[in-house]
């Protein structure tokens, strides 16, 4: 296959900012690992990154930054790290070093046999959750998927969100009408399923957010807290303790305390158009509130304060995490925390419900396709946001047929250790495809058995700009950041080699601006991100703002915007008559299923919940000493009442069992936690792949507890949070 040879940009792969040129010793950029995008100060000395410390200027973080950066830091230098291209020369996880050239010829020739012989439906992507946070990658990465005419696109959003975006079609006719709290104006907040203490940001992006709760005290409200577990947050806050996966209970008793109250009907003229509204009130009503409290594990009287707590507040918002989403009723229980809002006003107006807004927003201007249109090729399973379902990928590859996935692109993912239910399966299936090629920074339990294995960049070694992040902002700003140090080894970044694979394949470039590609080409040259995202800039409600204006004029942000706007989240709603839908057909049929689920029999006991551990990010952050030290250990927490009932003291072994599988961990007794609860931290049970660390730690993969074929109705999503267990004591 021959290559095409156009010169390297700039700015890639060599440390291109001007700053470093002039060997100082501090650069300003910001931290790409989740939502909050914190600014950083990076320490350097000479050309090493040495540390990271919060940026106390920033617009956008103000001084806030958590631990996983630095571990970043350490991550970077790692010498686990793949930092080499790999061609498979064995078994899994048995890999010899190659060029660049070969790699990328080897891809460019399996690819395209796959694709000339079955077609682009053969081949499918992996993408992670890192990759979402990397502009170019993810830019470069929908060129490509264009260029080969890929359509099929697994993802985590069935162990993360799709339920939510499912809620949002429901209310407001499209997946892509992602409502955002406005936390900073708001007199209550209802915080369920989330704890933005530790998790920063859970689809939206602050930095500040004890801050912001802590400003709707200060004004006289109230943050109210619904865990299963006493968090940092609920510790901070007033806590609600509740049964895990009963959520959906709890918001219907809230709903009816609101329905029943006389100012209701005022109340809610006060926000947006609602249709529905007396369907939905009478549907309340029929509820009982002593039924919903008992089966949420509630008292009555919490629930009738929340209700009236919600009449009464000038303003409120509820802020939902994965929590919310990760379970039996995910997508009904999403559908309820706006109803709450919706019922008493609070959608599209301050202080409750608003639309996200940024520099540049690349949410679609017209609506998504319906969620279930599309849907996997074996199992069924329904295709949400563009994104199908990655425990339903080992299937559609083992499952015979024409149309069977053939070929692979691995980005940034894990999903041996995180999809629902299908780890072993996926294993297995990897196996079978004609060809797999990953980029990632370490060799890990899914990409151990690609053919090729790419070694990228991570945050420090490239350019950047909140691309998929900035319209989740509660604050708006736009911000910048040149990569503050070269490579490591021989890694490239991911746009790179997304644009190499697709030429080399005789198909163009992946720049996902065509007009722009074809301008650079007539000057012999190839398109950049900075330039990409000077167009996008353009093309956006801030002028004068280029990739270049904020990298050297404005290092630590530039703010845009006090607050959100008012009026853009419901304005011309896709919907049959334009208003928010209260009692949609997703709701009705989710509150038929509700009523008619059966709790499993005693034989199951307890309620499996994961948690978020400080510094962690999913599988990835797990090979850093920082985040992780020697004296770490992997435990599941639990109430001394179940441990006493099991027999087991702090510290001894358990075996966890569900109708699905079992697990063996160590018992942590705490008092942060439920009875009847057991909270085990998810990403774990590393036992292949180059870390060492992550490996040694071991831990258990709690997803060995999930049923593949029972998952949340509507979106198909994994159920990963109220999983029906029994605990077993081991013995020596």
């Amino acid at each position: 296959m021959p290559t095409v040879a156009l010169p390297m940009p700039s700015s890639l792969p060599v440390a291109r900012n001007p700053i470093l040129r002039e060997k100082t010793t501090s650069v300003s950029t910001y931290c790409r690992i989740c939502e909050a995008c914190c600014g950083l100060i990076a320490e350097l000395d000479g050309d090493r990154l040495v540390r990271v410390r919060p940026n106390t200027a920033h617009a956008h973080s103000r001084g806030f930054s958590c631990n996983k950066p630095q571990g970043l830091v350490e991550l970077t230098y790692d010498p686990d790290r793949i930092t080499t291209p790999m061609v498979r020369s064995g078994g899994p996880g048995e890999f010899s070093p190659t060029t660049w050239d070969k790699a990328l010829d080897i891809c460019a020739a399996k690819l395209s046999a796959v694709r000339d012989e079955f077609g682009p439906q053969a081949i499918a992507n992996l993408r992670g959750n890192p990759p979402f946070f990397e502009s170019a990658g993810f830019l470069w990465g929908l060129g490509f998927s264009a260029a080969l005419g890929i359509s099929r696109n697994y993802t985590i959003n069935a162990e993360d969100g799709a339920s939510r975006l499912t809620a949002n079609e429901a209310l407001y006719g499209d997946v892509n009408r992602f409502p955002r709290p406005d936390l900073w104006h708001t007199d209550l907040a209802l915080v369920i399923g989330a704890n933005p203490l530790i998790a920063r940001s859970t689809r939206v992006s602050e930095p500040q957010s004890r801050e912001a709760l802590d400003s709707v005290v200060a004004r006289g409200g109230r943050v109210l807290v619904v865990d299963p577990r006493r968090t940092a947050t609920a510790e901070r806050y007033e806590h609600i303790s509740i049964r895990p996966g009963t959520d959906p209970w709890f918001l219907m008793g809230v709903c009816k305390v609101i329905c029943e109250n006389h100012q209701m009907p005022k109340l809610a003229q006060r926000g947006a158009a609602i249709s529905g509204i007396d369907e939905f009130v009478l549907l309340a009503k029929s509820f009982d509130l002593d039924e919903c409290a008992a089966k949420c594990g509630v008292e009555r009287e919490a629930i009738v304060d929340v209700g009236g707590a919600f009449t009464k507040a000038a303003s409120a918002v509820v802020y939902g995490g994965t929590g919310t989403c990760a379970q039996r009723f995910g997508t009904l229980t999403n559908i309820l925390q706006d109803t709450l809002l919706a019922l008493t006003g609070n959608i599209d107006r301050p202080g409750g419900l608003l639309a996200g807004w940024a520099a540049i927003d690349l949410t679609p201007q017209t609506p998504g396709v319906k969620s279930g249109t599309r849907r996997s090729r074996a199992e069924g399973r329904p295709e949400v946001g563009g994104g199908l379902p990655s425990a339903g990928l080992a299937a559609d590859i083992a499952h015979p047929g024409i149309d069977r996935v053939r070929a692979l692109v691995i980005r940034g993912n894990n999903s041996v250790l995180t999809s629902g239910g299908g780890g072993k399966r996926l294993e297995a299936a990897l196996e079978k495809l004609d060809f797999s090629v990953a980029m990632d920074l370490y060799m890990n339990e899914t990409n151990r058995y690609a053919d090729v294995l790419l070694p990228v960049t991570t945050m420090y070694e490239r350019d950047d700009y909140p691309v998929t992040t900035g319209n989740m902002q509660l604050r708006p700003t736009a911000y910048a950041t040149r990569a503050v140090i070269s490579p490591v080894g021989d890694a490239r970044d991911a746009w790179w080699v997304f644009d190499e694979v697709s030429r080399r394949m005789g198909l163009g470039g992946s720049c996902p601006d065509k007009e722009l590609q074809a301008l650079a080409e007539a000057r012999g040259e190839r398109p950049t991100p900075a330039e990409v995202i000077d167009r996008l800039l353009a093309r956006g409600p801030v002028k004068g703002l280029t990739f270049e204006e904020l990298v050297a004029n404005h290092p630590n942000g530039i703010r845009l915007r006090d607050t959100l706007p008012v009026g853009k989240l419901t304005e011309n709603l896709p919907t049959e008559d334009g208003g928010v839908q209260l009692y949609s057909l997703q709701l009705r049929s989710e509150v038929a299923r509700l009523r008619a689920y059966a709790e499993p029999d005693a034989t199951w006991p307890l309620r499996l919940i994961g948690r978020r551990e400080k510094g962690s990010q999913n599988t990835w952050m797990h090979n850093s000493r920082l985040v992780y030290p020697d004296g770490y250990t992997f435990a599941a927490h639990i109430h001394a009442a179940d441990a006493d009932a099991c027999g087991v003291e702090d510290g001894g072994e358990v075996r966890l069992v569900s109708a699905a599988g079992s697990i063996v961990v160590t018992v942590s007794i705490q008092d942060s936690m439920r009875q009847g609860v057991v909270s085990v931290p998810n990403g774990w049970g590393h036992r292949g792949g180059s870390w060492q660390r992550a490996n040694a730690f071991r831990g258990s993969n709690s997803n060995e507890l999930v049923s593949h074929e029972d998952v949340e109705a509507v979106a198909g999503m994994s159920i990963l949070n109220g999983i029906p267990i029994r605990m077993e004591r081991v013995t020596s």
